[in-house]
């Protein structure tokens, strides 16, 4: 199948292709009040963009209370041509000056240790100025939300920090009376929706990214934020902008498919693992750059303001008006 036959397929095909998505873990599209997930891109940076929803989540996951959020620009330039533009789900600073990078993953794409250290040296090397001390860096925290089997991840949350690797050695040995230096200017926690959490508030929230519910009846905080994911639901535009991203999903997994049944009638290992990995990431950027470019038409025509379009599909300006001659 073709890279872009997903958008030219008949009903009975989509549906097809949308049933193979959701037996490998992804959203439920016919969900009985079509409601749209806190784990998707839209739903996330809609929900997450209110200071007290984000405030309620981070005071259940780092256990300790939060003062003040300061949302800071998500987009770090390359500081030449050559190097690698970072575009993050969020960024924020904390009242205490920590800055906190949030991603929601939902599929594996790279290392996910590699990514988090690159992304967090970027934030960091961005916060210093020149001639400034290495002292005024501010402490580091990433929190990744992973909708995916990570092999390495054992528990649905993990707290990683700089540590005395040697100390905690020696402790496993016996010596009880060692003590471990723990430093957390550099902090990842990695919050893993597919293992089961026990009956905290991770397990909540957990419920929420999942199927939009929430078990707790009696927690008025979660109540708020399942009924402020009801109503984006009911959003015309942000239920489109949700099926857009779920087509762009179905599209890569369904190219996953034509690459790993292509490479294994050719009988090529190395093809195997080289294509997918190259197939994937190409078609996931070619495929979102027309989805993107169908949306952004579609939404002009239905007089949705180009600051609006600009903002969900996270365009500039003058792509938009690229797109809208085009």
């Amino acid at each position: 199948m073709h890279i872009y036959a997903y958008f030219f397929m008949k009903k009975k095909e989509k549906a097809i292709l949308s049933l193979i998505y959701i037996m490998k873990g992804g959203d439920n599209i016919q969900t009985k009040e079509k409601l749209i997930p806190l784990s998707s891109d839209i739903c996330f940076r809609t929900i997450f963009k209110k200071k007290k929803n984000l405030k309620y989540f981070l005071e259940d996951i780092l256990e300790e209370e939060i003062k003040e959020i300061e949302y800071q620009d998500r987009v770090i330039e390359a500081e030449e041509v050559e190097k690698k533009e970072c575009r993050l789900d969020m960024v924020i600073k904390l009242g205490n000056d920590t800055i906190v990078n949030i991603e929601m993953q939902k599929d594996k794409t790279g290392d996910i240790f590699k990514r988090t250290n690159y992304y967090i040296s970027r934030i960091m090397s961005k916060s210093l100025k020149r001639g400034e001390s290495y002292n005024k860096l501010p402490k580091a925290l990433a929190i990744w939300i992973i909708d995916y089997k990570e092999k390495e991840i054992k528990k649905y949350k993990s707290d990683l920090k700089l540590c005395d690797t040697k100390a905690i050695e020696r402790i496993r040995k016996g010596n009880n009376k060692e003590e471990i230096l723990i430093k957390d200017e550099i902090r990842i926690i990695i919050i893993d929706l597919t293992k089961e959490a026990d009956k905290s508030k991770i397990a909540e929230w957990k419920e929420i990214f999942r199927s939009g519910e929430v078990m707790n009846k009696r927690d008025k905080r979660l109540q708020e934020v399942v009924e402020e994911i009801k109503k984006l639901s009911q959003n015309k535009e942000a239920m489109e902008l949700y099926r857009l991203e779920q087509d762009i999903e179905i599209e890569k997994i369904s190219r996953e498919e034509y690459i790993k049944e292509t490479a294994k009638e050719e009988g090529l290992k190395e093809g195997i693992t080289q294509g997918i990995s190259q197939g994937i990431i190409q078609g996931k950027e070619e495929g979102i750059t027309l989805a993107k470019k169908s949306a952004a038409k579609n939404f002009y025509k239905n007089n949705v303001s180009k600051d609006v379009i600009c903002q969900s599909l996270e365009i500039t300006k003058k792509e938009l008006e690229n797109i809208l001659l085009s």
